[in-house]
């Protein structure tokens, strides 16, 4: 496999693709930087302050980020029904690790809006 070179460390392309892939799709930062704000939301609140995602697309952010362990879906048996997103442990680790690169963006891409 062949490996990228970053500072004093190596990285297989592979897991560089996977994280790409996973974090790199519209929509999944603000996903995970509203959770990382609200705690826990419903469904229809981040559909609600995601304005213009599909119901579609958010469904299938929320189970990609599920099924990584990066997102918590939690079922509350009332009536009627409610469902609650959070972080797990590991997503909100994820979401301390973009501090650096979102202080990046804010100095170097903040009058460039779209």
């Amino acid at each position: 496999m062949r490996r990228l070179l970053f500072g004093d460390w190596k990285m297989d392309k592979g897991l560089v693709n996977a994280l790409d892939d996973l974090l790199c799709r519209r929509w999944t930062l603000l996903i995970l930087l509203l959770l990382a704000n609200r705690k826990r939301m419903r469904y229809t609140e981040l559909l609600d302050e995601l304005n213009g995602i599909s119901p579609k697309t958010l469904a299938e952010r929320l189970r990609t980020l599920e099924n990584a362990g990066i997102v918590r879906k939690e079922y509350y048996k009332e009536v009627p029904p409610r469902v609650e997103y959070s972080l797990t442990g590991k997503g909100m680790e994820l979401v301390r690790s973009m501090s650096p690169m979102l202080k990046w963006a804010n100095k170097w891409m903040s009058g460039k809006r779209g």
